[in-house]
């Protein structure tokens, strides 16, 4: 399958200061005339099943993500490999990740830059055991239950694979406080840090789980008409005090923000908990919207091609949960920031991190927001600015 002539036309002219959401975290940018990927795992719509995609067949697809759209807008790895210069890796999961779709790429790119969290080549170059008869036999029938989504069928292609070797001259691992220069003049900075991935529902440790690599977002510094600016991609988090720390350290600076957003709990009871443990809701972009400069404009990301697509209604809802009695006393820098330090000194999952957390958003809810409306949601497939004139 190939994108529409007209998508791929308006990928191509892609200006500095737009970006496509191609849907889930798959977006591509202009940074001040360099052009960036982040988390390209599907050509097709499709999203491989875990371990599928870290072969370089990916057969197997996850039968739960199905497009909620006809997909017109996903281009191929070779039309994507045209459009961009850098390619960006949060993770190496099967919604964010595939590695058929990135050696086509780089096959089709050859001065390709390639950036991933530190450990990810390790993951797949690994020896695979072969399984037995029996397990094999024991996948094949467990593959037979809907519940089961194909992750089976997906481990048995895995092990039965070789190991794919890609050519890794243009590639770069990247840890936590990491930075690469992608470019001297005008000065672009890519700077790593470390994220904290939520915790799958009913979440056990698979196989080859203790080799996954770490999960990083992208702080991009860059310099855009005499003036320092920031952008920060995070293609997969929960409700992260990392990362609200850096949209609070990065103050007017701050230009666009893409953050990872899931479709929110209706029960009270449990929302907070799953926040913390699992998906952002539209609850973090509010939160973000209250840290955030007034340069900056925040655009949603893990969502609208698989399972969920945000909406105004959510983001509305996001807010509320901010409101605060007009007599609650009023959060100043100072408390927010000591807030901001506690909650990140605690980020492992725990009640004592949930506590800190609920202290945290708190004083952010208290904190006077000094401009409204930075939220965005832009229709997938279609070019749109970030950040705010003036």
């Amino acid at each position: 399958m190939s994108a529409s002539p007209d998508f791929l036309e308006r990928l191509r002219r892609l200006m500095p200061g737009e970006a496509v959401h191609i849907g889930h975290s798959f977006i591509v940018l202009n940074v001040a005339g360099v052009r960036l990927a982040l988390d390209p795992a599907t050509e097709n719509g499709e999203c491989a099943a875990p371990f599928s995609n870290l072969t370089l067949t990916a057969r197997t697809r996850l039968l739960s993500y199905r497009p909620l759209v006809e997909p017109a807008h996903v281009p191929s790895a070779e039309q994507l490999a045209e459009c961009v210069d850098v390619v960006l890796y949060s993770h190496t999961h099967a919604d964010h990740f595939n590695a058929a779709v990135l050696a086509k790429m780089m096959a089709a790119n050859p001065r390709l830059r390639v950036f991933w969290p530190a450990g990810t080549p390790r993951l797949l170059y690994a020896p695979r055991r072969r399984l037995s008869r029996v397990w094999n036999r024991l996948l094949a029938w467990l593959d037979t239950f809907t519940w089961a989504d194909r992750v089976p069928a997906g481990l048995r292609e895995f092990s039965n694979a070789v190991p794919p070797r890609l050519r890794l001259a243009n590639t770069r691992e990247l840890a936590d406080g990491q930075m690469v220069v992608l470019r001297e003049a005008p000065r672009i900075e890519l700077h790593a840090f470390e994220v904290r991935h939520p915790r799958p529902l009913l979440w056990v440790r698979s196989p080859f789980e203790a080799a996954t690599p770490p999960v990083l977002g992208y702080e991009i510094v860059f310099e855009a008409e005499g003036a320092r600016r920031r952008l920060l991609l995070v293609g997969e988090t929960g409700a992260d005090p990392e990362v609200l720390h850096r949209i609070w350290a990065a103050g007017d600076e701050l230009v666009g923000l893409f953050l990872p957003v899931d479709e929110r709990l209706r029960l009270p009871i449990i929302r907070a908990l799953y926040e913390w443990y699992f998906h952002a809701s539209p609850h973090f972009l509010a939160l973000a919207e209250r840290l955030a400069g007034d340069r900056a404009t925040i655009h949603g990301l893990h969502h609208g091609l698989w399972l969920y697509t945000l909406n105004a209604d959510d983001v509305a809802v996001g807010r509320r949960l901010l409101q605060r009695s007009r007599h609650a006393p009023r959060a100043a820098e100072a408390e927010v920031g000591a807030r901001l330090a506690e909650s990140r000194a605690a980020r492992n999952f725990g009640l004592t991190a949930m506590r800190r957390l609920e202290r945290l958003i708190d004083a952010i809810s208290r904190y006077p927001q000094r401009a409204n409306d930075k939220v965005r949601l832009n229709p997938l497939g279609q070019p749109f600015r970030f950040g705010q004139a003036g």
